[in-house]
């Protein structure tokens, strides 16, 4: 069973394309719930309105990252994965061991990263 079973999953995605075939997988892996954010402020308002159980940040958004929006997750014990189309080798320390799916994904790649949430 993978941590987005019955979860109320945060998508924070900046494609579109990508976001829909996202949110798709996502509910394969058994989403409750998809919750979308294309910017960081959305995903930062979805996070204090809505009981978010699980997380999937595409690490570079628009000419921003999500890094710090990571650093709340952490601080309220929210797992989370990354996705990212680069080699991400500049993560701030406590970030480093989160699982990163590359894109393009697949859902067997995203289901790997959430079973290594433990």
């Amino acid at each position: 069973m993978t941590k987005c079973r019955d979860a109320c999953v945060l998508l924070l995605e900046d494609d579109a394309l990508i976001c829909l075939d996202a949110e798709e997988m996502l509910r394969g892996l058994g989403a409750r719930s998809v919750l979308v954010a294309h910017s960081v402020d959305r995903a930062e308002a979805i996070l204090g309105s809505a009981g978010v159980d699980v997380a999937v940040l595409d690490l570079r958004i628009g000419a921003g990252r999500s890094d710090g929006l990571a650093l709340a997750l952490l601080a309220r014990g929210v797992p989370f994965i990354f996705t990212s189309g680069y080699v991400e080798t500049d993560l701030p320390e406590a970030l480093r061991r989160v699982p990163v799916v590359g894109k393009p994904y697949a859902a067997d790649a995203l289901g790997s990263a959430f079973a290594a949430l433990g």
